[in-house]
């Protein structure tokens, strides 16, 4: 087993290595690592990068707050906040479909528990005046949430006044 790689390395020595890399970054991503872990980036260092885009996101350095939230999705994707950061700042920069698909994986990865990110999906629906779509997200919102969790009851009774509204105004 070839443990290093140099310039003198056969080709067979490189690919021999490169898959052991590669089998072994799997084994740990199924253990439960992120990209984050594998690359070698801490919490402390995701926490930096988190303030540093939460700030240029309320400086309304909507561009630049996307990469670092893409960064953050890409670095550890399990964190429903780093696709709410994303989905916002797509948001703000009107590309609605692409925000509305990074609040459907925020929503995704919260074990579909969270209604937060669905309901800023729906929201982006609309504005792409997609109804359909929108109502779907909505009707969704109330199979979601977790027992007695204020935020969740909050969102959920966002999700049905709003629901209301658009059926309304059919």
């Amino acid at each position: 087993m070839v443990t290093e790689i140099s310039n003198d390395s056969t080709e067979e020595e490189k690919v021999e290595w490169l898959t052991h890399l590669v089998q072994e970054s799997k084994q740990h991503l199924q253990d439960g690592a992120s990209f984050g872990d594998l690359v070698g980036v801490n919490k402390e260092q995701m926490e930096v990068l988190y303030a540093l885009g939460y700030s240029l996101y309320n400086s309304m350095k909507f561009d630049d707050a996307c990469s670092v939230f893409r960064l953050l999705c890409l670095y550890d994707g399990a964190q429903v906040r780093f696709w709410l950061g994303l989905g916002g700042c797509l948001e703000n920069l009107k590309k609605y479909q692409e925000a509305a698909d990074a609040y459907t994986m925020g929503s995704m990865m919260s074990g579909l528990m969270d209604p937060e990110p669905m309901y800023y999906a729906a929201s982006c629906f609309l504005k792409m005046k997609n109804k359909e779509a929108a109502e779907s997200a909505l009707e969704f919102i109330d199979i979601m949430g977790r027992d007695g969790n204020v935020h969740d009851i909050d969102f959920k009774n966002r999700a049905k006044v709003l629901l209301d509204t658009i059926r309304k105004n059919k």
